[in-house]
């Protein structure tokens, strides 16, 4: 579902004498499915902590501006 796009984006950006091995390509696409969890479940918090029900662009910006990027990537790997 998620990893078709990201792959077809990675070859997009590419060079067209670049080479990516698939591990990579993998690695990549389940990193940014794993940001992707952590951005919404945070952008749900702060939906929650203003008592709204529906996530608005505001809680995904502030999920992006406290977002702890360094200890998730640690978790991930």
């Amino acid at each position: 579902m998620f990893a078709a796009p990201v792959k077809q984006l990675i070859m997009e950006k590419l060079p067209a004498n670049a080479r990516i091995h698939q591990q990579s390509k993998e690695l990549i696409s389940n990193l940014c499915m794993q940001f992707l969890m952590h951005l919404t479940e945070q952008s749900n918090e702060f939906c929650n902590a203003q008592n709204k029900k529906t996530v608005c662009p505001d809680h995904v910006l502030d999920a992006l501006t406290v977002s702890k990027t360094r200890k998730q990537n640690a978790e991930i790997i």
